[in-house]
């Protein structure tokens, strides 16, 4: 049988480990560039030459509640 303490220390890093990854994937999602906006709305992806190459669309400016 494992000893308690043992046992405690690789809890904790199994934790850390998630922990981890949830605080890297958040600053990740937050900082990571979408696409970009122009006069025609905002476009997912890289910006090219022909408009028929992206999506494209109006976002409604929205009150929070």
């Amino acid at each position: 049988m494992l000893n308690e303490s043992i046992m405690l220390i690789a809890g904790l890093i199994i934790a850390g480990f998630a922990v981890t990854g949830v605080v890297l994937g958040m600053v990740i999602a937050k900082t990571a560039p979408v696409g970009y906006q122009d006069e025609t709305g905002f476009n997912f992806g890289v910006q090219s030459a022909s408009a028929s190459q992206s999506v494209s669309f109006d976002l409604p400016k929205v009150k929070a509640a």
